[in-house]
């Protein structure tokens, strides 16, 4: 007897939603210009509303990268949430350098698998959002650990979506406002696991405020007010 299967439809045309870091960030900080205004006209940003960052975002934002990463930067007001505690990503990391991509998918697999249903229900406890509710996800680059977890979220009934080019697309924007704040160390390489930094430099989430208080346009570099 042959087991009747459902029709379950084309796939997908594209994998989980990306956005650009102007919509992205649109999402998260309301009064920042969807489109870019007239040349010269300034965004003032309202410290008051915002509190230079510290104000809790319009749409929740998590962050799937390791502790280590988070602490190290990230977009404020995001929440932690990683996919790999940093043992487990360096693990990852050394599978991929000595047994390849396969292996390395396989490692994370194992080891992420567990921790789906926890994964969810942090969200729901850490932002109070309930499955239709919009959320965003980044990761480093924008690749499989902010892709799987949007695909999680999801299937559980979220509107969920990833920042394209990752924290590192943000990073480097935040770098380009302040090129004459210590604009040192664009390229930190994701491999990099362990790593301290500078004590001495500020880290580019605490920068970003002013970064983005100074912002008329995404991503280029404006004179702010």
């Amino acid at each position: 007897m042959t087991t009747a299967f459902p029709d379950l439809g084309p796939p997908p045309a594209s994998g989980v939603p990306k956005l650009a870091l102007r919509a992205y960030l649109c999402q998260i900080y309301p009064d920042i210009p969807a489109e870019s205004t007239t040349p010269g006209q300034q965004w003032r940003h309202d410290d008051k509303a915002h509190g230079h960052g510290t104000a809790p975002p319009a749409v929740p934002v998590f962050d799937v990268r390791s502790p280590a990463e988070f602490a190290r930067g990230h977009i404020p007001g995001a929440i932690s949430l990683p996919l790999f505690e940093d043992v487990e990503r360096a693990q990852v990391g050394t599978c991929y350098k000595h047994s390849g991509r396969f292996a390395a998918i396989q490692l994370g697999l194992s080891l992420v698998g567990p921790k789906l249903a926890s994964l969810v229900q942090s969200v729901q406890s850490a932002s109070g959002a309930v499955p239709g509710d919009t959320v965003l996800v980044y990761c480093w680059r924008g690749g499989m650990r902010s892709s799987s977890v949007c695909w999680l979220l999801t299937l559980c009934g979220f509107r969920a979506a990833t920042l394209d080019g990752g924290y590192r697309a943000f990073r480097r924007w935040v770098q380009k406002l302040l090129a004459g704040d210590d604009a040192a160390g664009d390229e930190e390489e994701e491999e990099g696991v362990g790593r301290g930094g500078s004590s001495s430099r500020r880290g580019v989430g605490e920068r970003a405020a002013n970064a983005i208080a100074a912002s008329t346009s995404l991503p280029q570099s404006v004179t702010s007010p």
